[in-house]
């Protein structure tokens, strides 16, 4: 287990300096809720909460911050006048673009050593174990690659 927590440090971090190296003030987290966002219509916080697995508190500061650098923008939600929906900004839309590019580059580099179709059996037993321990929990969501 050590040394699948220490894979995981090592790529948010290097996933931060790669990110910060393009001039992208957020953190992986950030760049994940966007994503979300610019993927799933009528998005709106407590979803976030849901598949990103963060308290509201915390999730609340996030969107606030990608609010803040001009990323999305707060619309009231077209079902429920007590939610609203977050709305991915152009430049919040070029952002995932980057950042989908230094992903990338990172993974290139991760798996650079291996075939592709080690990767492959990789990713989709990555993908197996965190259905697995999802499952446990009473979750329903697929890991994204």
């Amino acid at each position: 287990m050590r040394a699948l927590f220490t894979l995981f440090e090592v790529l948010r971090q290097h996933m931060s300096t790669l990110m910060q190296g393009s001039g992208i003030a957020l953190t992986p987290v950030h760049m994940r809720a966007l994503e979300l966002c610019l993927e799933t219509e009528n998005c709106h916080q407590q979803l976030l909460v849901q598949h990103m697995r963060r308290d509201k508190g915390q999730m609340a500061r996030i969107v606030q911050e990608l609010e803040r650098q001009g990323f999305v923008r707060r619309l009231p939600h077209p079902a429920d006048a007590r939610k609203y929906t977050i709305e991915v900004t152009q430049s919040g839309q070029q952002a995932c673009t980057e950042f989908r590019t230094l992903a990338a580059q990172m993974a290139a580099r991760l798996f650079a050593g291996q075939s592709p179709q080690e990767t492959q059996q990789l990713l989709q037993t990555v993908q197996e174990l965190y259905a697995q321990m999802h499952s446990a929990e009473g979750g329903s969501q697929t890991a994204g690659e």
